[in-house]
């Protein structure tokens, strides 16, 4: 606020009276006064307003004060009345909502400023209008406005959504919404769609057509360069967001979201496309992975036989500073594999969870596997390598038959010829017994019995000798000569 004099000789003090008393600038917090005598309100409130007036001094005195200077202190509007914040009505019937507003008007300014002989401030109200939040048209020619309340007749399925209600004075503007809704139609499409993209995952956010009880939303999204559309169903009700996950970085998709209720499905709101982050994890096991300052590398990364494939499992980060004690909670893993000494990846997957079940792998072949977590920012952080041996589990096959058929056969003919020796045997022994009982028992010439000692039943090889030699010099069709010659047995 400007005090306007001219000085001759030059101004040597100047000051300032509010309301009829001395202003000191020093004592009032939020007010200065500047070189060239203006007064600087650094936050105007209400005990600002009043009437001013400064007086100049220079070596001759003063011609006395200024005008008075009138400080209005202007307030937002405040409603009287406010509309409800929701009506539910049928196509065809007649809806009024109601709105007015009065100035906030400091009686105590006007108390003084009638005293100081200055004109009240203008009477009358805040100026009120009608608006719909989507930027839709209100229906001319189905509407009007009376006294600030808004009359829509033969309401149609279009009227539905949120109304504002605005009052506007020279201070300020202030809004109240109320909501239409329309009984038995299906819902309107959101609108204000949003989309914020990290490395594999796509961030959608909305405003609602209008509310509805169990209203739902399901996201339609495919890629740029794709026909084919996968659905993404919201499961909570009355959603405003969601995230699209497992997408590929770096590439770029289309995104509608759809709402729906219990008479029927709402129309598609497009979302324009939305890239996810260009960057990429690298397609060989070597790397570059940046320094994660928030976790490190997935750890214990294992893995078992199990029995349709191979189970990769591994333990999430640990923080990877002092500062930092929790591991974020939100991980997404990359599990990449390479085949014998190639570094180039061959299979890659991503999967919130800590295991993953590979198939397909070929026998009599060394993998290399590792896990990439993705965290915060996209910060990388990579396991060390698994190598795994996958056996030639058919070859092994094929010599284990070939072995156990030659072990196999081995064994029936030890028992074959265990058999047949035991029967040999047996046959024999029983032939010998014959021949021993029949020696034993035969007499000799004169009516003598050859005797055989009791103790040669032991003695086989003595006791058969000794009875073929003498039934042989007893058979008369033998030469003499053989018996003369074995004198003992005559």
């Amino acid at each position: 606020m400007d005090c306007h004099f001219r000085a001759n000789p030059p101004l040597t003090y100047l000051k300032w009276e509010k309301d009829g008393f001395l202003f000191d600038p020093y004592n009032v917090q939020g007010v200065f006064l500047m070189h060239n005598g203006s007064l600087y309100f650094n936050k105007v409130d209400s005990s600002h307003g009043g009437m001013y007036t400064c007086i100049p001094y220079n070596d001759l005195g003063t011609e006395g004060p200024s005008l008075p200077m009138r400080v209005l202190i202007t307030r937002p509007p405040i409603f009287t009345i406010k509309p409800n914040n929701l009506y539910v009505r049928k196509a065809g019937e007649t809806l009024i909502m109601p709105c007015d507003a009065r100035h906030d008007v400091d009686e105590t300014a006007i108390t003084a400023d009638g005293e100081m002989g200055a004109q009240p401030p203008p009477s009358g109200k805040p100026t009120i209008s009608w608006s719909r939040k989507d930027g839709a048209l209100i229906p001319h020619a189905r509407s009007s406005i009376s006294g600030g309340n808004l009359t829509i007749v033969n309401l149609q399925k279009e009227d539905r959504g949120f109304y504002q209600c605005v009052a506007t004075n020279e201070a300020s503007t202030i809004t109240a919404e109320a909501e239409l809704m329309i009984e038995n139609v299906a819902p309107r499409a959101p609108y204000n769609l949003t989309a914020n993209s990290t490395l594999t995952t796509i961030s959608l956010r909305w405003v609602p057509g209008y509310r509805k009880p169990k209203q739902e939303y399901s996201v339609w999204y495919r890629r740029e360069d794709s026909s084919e559309w996968k659905t993404l169903k919201i499961l909570s009700m009355n959603a405003r967001e969601t995230v699209v996950p497992n997408l590929n970085p770096g590439t770029t998709y289309e995104m509608m979201v759809l709402s729906q209720d219990v008479h029927g499905d709402g129309m598609f709101r497009v979302s324009p496309t939305s890239t996810s982050a260009a960057k990429r994890i690298p397609n060989d096991l070597s790397g570059p992975f940046g320094f994660s300052e928030v976790m490190g590398p997935p750890r214990n990364v294992s893995v078992i036989v199990a029995d349709d494939g191979y189970l990769v499992s591994w333990e999430p980060p640990a923080p990877n500073t002092i500062d930092v004690q929790e591991t974020p909670a939100q991980l997404i893993y990359t599990l990449r594999w390479a085949q014998g000494s190639q570094e180039h990846v061959i299979g890659k997957i991503e999967t919130p969870d800590t295991s993953y079940l590979v198939q397909g792998l070929e026998e009599d072949q060394t993998y290399h596997f590792q896990v990439v977590a993705i965290g915060p920012g996209d910060a990388l952080s990579a396991s060390s390598r698994f190598v795994l041996h996958v056996p030639p589990y058919r070859r092994m096959r094929a010599i284990l038959v070939g072995v156990l058929v030659g072990i196999s056969f081995l064994v029936l003919a030890a028992i074959g010829s265990y058999v047949g020796r035991k029967a040999f045997l047996r046959h024999q022994k029983n032939s010998d017994r014959k021949i021993y009982n029949m020696l034993v028992g035969r007499q000799g010439h004169g009516g003598h019995t050859i005797g055989i000692p009791r103790d040669a039943e032991t003695t086989w090889g003595a006791a058969f000798g000794l009875a073929i030699a003498m039934d042989t010099c007893e058979n008369d069709d033998f030469t003499p000569s053989y018996c003369e010659g074995n004198s003992d047995l005559a």
